[in-house]
């Protein structure tokens, strides 16, 4: 099960907007060791312990608010599973964060880059660094991604 974005459904062309169009997130769902479990024959370790970690809750950040990430022209909660280290139930990850991200095998394609408190996704990344390679000014990137969100609204707004 690789991650998507899941989108939420738009009303019918019938229904009058509600706040609920504009306001239902895009998620992210990432839980690596269930999407790609072959790279993970004896589960998840923990990197400071190194006993199994077993899953518990499904999180979308440390804090209580959610962690929002970029994608190309639009935003992304990003939603991962917690896992609970079985050495002494005191020590636990979020499956977003750096300490579990560093055990990740390198061969699992992570689909997002966290920064302090923000990310972008992979997606994003690529779209970026391939028009700065094809020699396009920043400014102009940056226009064209407005140009996109301003877009994604329009098909909320207009339903096409």
């Amino acid at each position: 099960m690789q991650p998507h974005l899941i989108r939420p459904r738009l009303p019918d062309v019938n229904e009058p907007p509600s706040a609920v169009t504009y306001t239902n997130p895009i998620l992210l769902i990432w839980d690596t060791v269930n999407q790609y479990p072959g790279n993970f024959p004896n589960g998840a370790q923990c990197p400071h312990h190194g006993c199994k970690l077993t899953p518990g809750t499904w999180k979308n950040s440390q804090a209580n608010h959610p962690r929002t990430i970029y994608h190309v022209g639009e935003k992304v909660t990003l939603i991962g599973r917690k896992y609970k280290c079985k050495h002494d139930g005191s020590c636990s990850f979020l499956i977003t964060d750096m300490d579990f991200l560093s055990i990740c095998p390198k061969v699992v394609p992570v689909p997002f880059i966290l920064y302090h408190k923000t990310g972008v996704t992979a997606e994003l990344k690529d779209h970026i660094m391939s028009r700065v390679f094809s020699g396009e000014f920043l400014e102009s990137i940056e226009k064209s991604l407005q140009d996109m969100s301003n877009l994604e609204k329009c098909k909320i707004l207009y339903r096409t």
